[in-house]
């Protein structure tokens, strides 16, 4: 039986826990259940990991340097195996956090910049999607969906970025079945929709997931004027759970009761395509007071004011 420290009136509900007989009872209905699963598993055909290699090959006879992304370190040694047995002509590297470093940096010179390297794919854990530049690379391809918008940018920011010698850059999103999509699927694609209306959006969802999810997708314009339609904040936060971690700061200048600005001069501001370039930093003090530094030049000299 399993040993515990509690008194048997704990057990009221679960009576198993102190009872032998029916013990063996749930353990075997336990040992039953993942007989099943397993018989289930092995019915299981490879139709789905077949079509992401195909897809990966596909691409990379179009792009020479292919970068794809799972979060899944066992995925991505299966797509190794897979990939070396179907397809050989590709050089492939898996990079996670377990590699060791003289592997990694050879493996970003092959992706660098000026690379020459010809059918490389690079097999990634997240590891790779922060400090890494592998802008040689023209194309990336993500097995699973991001889980948050955060982690989508910084993917699709390894290829996709200012010195770039490529025209364009090829990312490829994920279209599962509805047996395989997961709820952080949508989750991602309504904060991408909420993050452009916000404040304008690095990264789009492709078209054909805008028009599947369309109608599981709430745009942050409906769900503002929600907002302005109910007193119940508890809405408003699990609207927002998730998108906190990148956007919490900017929502707070003009959400909330702490808000920096009301939303009407939000919405004035909100349409202004004039390029703003300018550094602000909040301090308190027991006074009001404000100090602005303006580039001088030959015509125009400055003095200071407060």
């Amino acid at each position: 039986m399993p040993k515990h420290e509690f008194e048997d009136a704990y057990f009221e509900s679960y009576k198993w826990f102190i009872d032998l007989e029916q013990y063996h009872e749930v353990c075997n209905e336990e040992i039953r259940i993942y007989k099943e699963i397993a018989e289930l598993a092995i019915e299981i055909s490879d139709n789905r990991d077949n079509a992401k290699i195909a897809q990966i090959i596909k691409v990379v006879q179009e792009h020479p340097l292919v970068i794809v992304f799972d979060n899944i370190i066992i995925v991505l040694d299966y797509f190794y195996h897979k990939l070396t047995k179907v397809y050989p002509p590709i050089t492939i590297h898996t990079i996670t956090g377990n590699i060791e470093k003289g592997q990694k940096e050879s493996v970003s010179k092959l992706f660098a910049l000026d690379s020459q390297a010809r059918n490389v794919v690079a097999l990634c854990s997240d590891c790779v999607s922060e400090g890494v530049d592998l802008q040689g690379a023209s194309a990336v391809i993500m097995l699973d969906f991001p889980s948050v918008l955060r982690s989508a940018e910084q993917r699709i920011g390894r290829v996709d970025r200012v010195d770039t010698l490529h025209d364009s850059i090829s990312i490829y999103f994920p279209n599962d079945s509805d047996a395989f999509a997961l709820k952080t699927d949508i989750k991602l694609l309504r904060t991408m929709a909420d993050a452009d209306y916000l404040i304008g959006n690095n990264i789009h969802s492709p078209e054909k997931l805008n028009q599947r999810y369309d109608s599981q997708v709430v745009s942050a314009s409906k769900y503002i004027e929600l907002i302005k339609n109910t007193k119940e904040e508890d809405k408003e936060k699990d609207y927002w759970e998730g998108f906190q971690d990148a956007f919490s700061p900017v929502k707070n200048l003009y959400l909330g009761n702490n808000a920096l600005i009301s939303e009407t001069i939000y919405q004035e501001l909100f349409g202004v395509r004039a390029n703003i370039k300018v550094k602000v930093n909040v301090q308190y003090d027991s006074k009001n007071w404000l100090f602005i530094a303006l580039k001088g030049s030959k015509i125009r000299l400055l003095h200071g004011f407060s």
